[in-house]
């Protein structure tokens, strides 16, 4: 699997500030959240920092979540960091199996 997505939930939790300090190339985790309310495959993006950066789409959860319950090993990079000045920052990210 090959996907880009972009995160979601960049605007909530005081995690604007976190995008000046991210950059492309960027590796960040990918971690299944149980019990989320809005989202029962939630997958919750973090950089290496453990900084809670926001989610993937609700769109491509269910695959991304399946793709990590079944343990197949992948990476997840930044690919692009997008807003800034009067709009808010956000992130696009590219998940690869290998």
């Amino acid at each position: 699997m090959n996907l880009v997505i972009k995160v979601k939930g960049v605007t909530f939790q005081e995690r604007q500030p976190y995008f000046d300090e991210i950059e492309v190339g960027d590796r960040v985790i990918l971690i299944p959240q149980l019990n989320n309310d809005f989202d029962e495959n939630a997958v919750m993006i973090v950089d290496l920092e453990g900084r809670d950066l926001g989610y993937v789409p609700m769109a491509n959860s269910k695959q991304v979540r399946e793709m990590l319950d079944s343990g197949v090993d992948h990476t997840a990079t930044i690919t692009a960091i997008v807003g800034g000045g009067e709009l808010t920052w956000g992130a696009r990210v590219m998940i690869e199996t290998k």
